[in-house]
């Protein structure tokens, strides 16, 4: 199991990413870091990134929904909540 500052090395070059606080949990469940890319490209290099890591990557949205499905299975996951680059084909308001 990876350390959370190891988690900090590893995916730092992708995109900005902080340690996790318990504002951060879905379901009780909190992950070791928080990761926010601010682009498609610093998405991809951290999809790249976890990829290689083995990390598991849980999308947290704003938190309005955390208890509508199944908590997370891991809790060594990388978490990508608000920050998420929209989609150019997804219309706005979705």
């Amino acid at each position: 199991m990876s350390t959370r500052t190891d988690l900090l090395d590893r995916l730092s070059p992708a995109c900005r990413v902080r340690a996790a606080t318990g504002e951060d949990h879905v379901d009780g469940v909190g992950p070791q870091v928080v990761a926010s890319p601010a682009s498609t490209e610093e998405t991809s290099a951290l999809m790249r990134a976890c990829h290689e890591h083995g990390l598991a990557v849980v999308v947290r949205g704003h938190g309005s929904k955390l208890a509508w499905g199944r908590p997370p299975s891991t809790s060594t996951s990388c978490w990508t909540p608000r920050g998420w680059p929209r989609s150019s084909n997804t219309p706005a308001g979705t």
